[in-house]
């Protein structure tokens, strides 16, 4: 005889429950917030592709103000290595020359440093050759350095000094381990110790084209900030440290340029205008230090917690103001 069937039990779904989770970090979720969220984090972006130099996404990028229209965005990059003199001394002065000059370095005698003229004049960047080839007109979009001891722990000693000059001359003298300049920073001189730096706009032109032809060796008109590196009681006669530095140009194309007219077709599109990402920026340059102690990723977390910092000052008032 054969046996009945079991008949399953009909399962019951439970309703969801209408109540919130909350995350790990004991805030819900708001959706206005999350948007919020992600708007902030793109103006912030945007801020730190012009303020730090080294991120990522600065290399070669445009301003966002649509000026550059037809312009191409380029990264000059490079290092050069500090070496001391037979006292152990050595300055070296890197300054904003459009992408196509950037260096020169200084004489100590009777404790007076002169920076060098009338043998040297400022020296060419290295991969500067394509700027100069093509560039018509140019503005800087970013600009930075980071110093690293290079001297190993046994050899390593004296004074690091480093200053912000807004206009250096070649041939101008400078008093030894002087603080008398801007943003000083005067520390003693240890292996392995990094030191970052970004240059700051001087003036209403420094977001503007200018000339290519303004780039001259003896040039003295820059529109953003130098920075000066002396070093004093180091070892003598040695190679004791490296600074690397970032220029970040956009310039238009010269119509004698060679092969103007088949690069023209791969000029980028001009970035959208984010007033808010160039207020951020201007907002950040008037108050962050130019120096922040250590390298790329300390310089990276500084730039962008300024920036951070600097969007939630605007608020909705300032936002509002710049039609957002």
């Amino acid at each position: 005889m054969a046996k009945p069937k079991k008949v399953k039990a009909a399962k019951v779904k439970q309703a969801k429950s209408t109540k919130t989770k909350t995350p790990k970090n004991g805030k819900p979720k708001s959706g206005n917030g999350a948007k919020g969220g992600t708007v902030k984090h793109a103006h912030v972006q945007h801020a730190c592709s012009i303020l730090d130099p080294f991120c990522p996404a600065a290399r070669a990028a445009k301003r966002p103000d649509v000026m550059g229209n037809t312009s191409i965005g380029f990264c000059v990059r490079g290092s050069s290595v500090i070496t001391t003199d037979a006292t152990g001394a050595a300055m070296s002065c890197f300054v904003p020359g459009l992408g196509r000059y950037g260096l020169n370095t200084a004489t100590l005698a009777a404790g007076t440093w002169t920076l060098n003229g009338n043998t040297s004049q400022w020296q060419t960047l290295s991969s500067s050759g394509f700027v100069d080839s093509n560039a018509g007109e140019i503005r800087i979009v970013s600009f930075g350095c980071i110093f690293r001891s290079t001297a190993s722990a046994t050899n390593c000693q004296g004074l690091v000094n480093t200053f912000v000059v807004p206009n250096p001359i070649n041939g101008m003298t400078l008093g030894a381990l002087s603080s008398n300049y801007p943003e000083t920073r005067m520390m003693p001189m240890t292996a392995g110790m990094e030191l970052s730096w970004i240059s700051k706009p001087v003036g209403t032109k420094a977001h503007m084209f200018r000339a290519y032809s303004d780039a001259t060796s003896t040039m003295t008109d820059f529109d953003w900030t130098s920075m000066f590196v002396e070093i004093s009681g180091g070892a003598v006669s040695t190679a004791v440290a490296v600074v690397e530095y970032v220029v970040n140009v956009e310039f238009t194309l010269k119509n004698a340029s060679i092969g103007a007219s088949n690069m023209a077709g791969t000029i980028t599109k001009p970035r959208p205008a984010n007033p808010v990402a160039n207020t951020i920026q201007s907002s950040v340059h008037s108050k962050m230090d130019s120096f922040v102690s250590g390298g790329v990723e300390k310089l990276e977390k500084a730039v962008s917690t300024a920036a951070s910092d600097a969007f939630d000052m605007l608020g909705s008032f300032g936002l509002g103001l710049l039609g957002f």
